[in-house]
C-alpha cells in the first residue's frame, strides 16, 4: 500500500468515527490497537526519515533538530510496543515509507507534514478512549509531536528568509 493510500485510509476514517454506546468495548479496543499499530508504523518511518535527513544536511543546527526529534520518536515507538504487547496486539507493522530529497527545504517540509500527520494520529488515539493507564503518556506524545512541528516550521521559515 502506498503512503498516500494509507493516509487516506487512516485519516479518511477519522471523520466518520462515532463513539459507540456501551457494550462495544471489543470494537473500541480493536480500534485503539489498530491506531497504535498505525502509530508504530509511523514512528518507525519517522525514525528512518530523520536519520536520513540528518545525514544529508550540511547544517549542524538542522541536523541537531532532526536528531532530537528522532530520539523522541524512538521513545514513542518503545512506548507503543509496550502498549501493543500489553493489549495482546501484533507488532507486525510495515515501516511508514520515509521521504527523501536533495533539497533541505523539501526535506524539512516533508518532516513537517510527517509531524502534522502524527498530531492528527495521536489526537485520534486519544479520542478512541484509550485505557486510562496510557492516556497521560499519549497526551505527552501529542504535545511532543506539536513541538517537533514547531521546531521544523521555525527552521523552514529561517531557510526561506535566508533565500529571500
Amino acid at each position: 500500500m502506498k503512503r498516500r493510500e494509507l493516509l487516506k485510509l487512516v485519516f479518511g476514517s477519522l471523520a466518520s468515527f462515532v463513539v459507540p454506546t456501551e457494550g462495544w468495548a471489543a470494537p473500541l479496543k480493536a480500534d485503539f490497537l489498530y491506531l497504535c499499530r498505525v502509530a508504530l508504523s509511523h514512528e518507525y518511518g519517522a525514525i528512518v526519515q530523520y536519520v536520513n535527513h540528518a545525514g544529508a544536511v550540511n547544517s549542524k543546527e538542522v541536523a541537531t533538530v532532526l536528531l532530537e526529534n528522532m530520539e523522541d520518536e524512538v521513545r514513542h515507538a518503545r512506548f507503543l510496543v509496550k502498549v501493543i504487547l500489553e493489549q495482546s496486539g501484533s507488532l507486525k507493522v510495515p515501516i511508514w515509507p520515509p521521504q527523501v530529497s536533495k533539497s533541505v527545504l523539501t526535506m524539512l517540509n516533508s518532516d513537517s507534514k510527517l509531524e502534522t500527520s502524527a498530531v492528527a494520529l495521536y489526537s485520534r488515539i486519544l479520542s478512541s478512549n484509550p485505557p486510562p493507564v496510557y492516556r497521560e503518556e499519549f497526551e505527552r506524545i501529542l504535545e511532543t509531536e506539536k513541538v517537533h512541528f514547531e521546531r521544523l516550521e521555525r527552521l523552514i521559515n529561517e531557510l526561506k528568509a535566508e533565500k529571500g
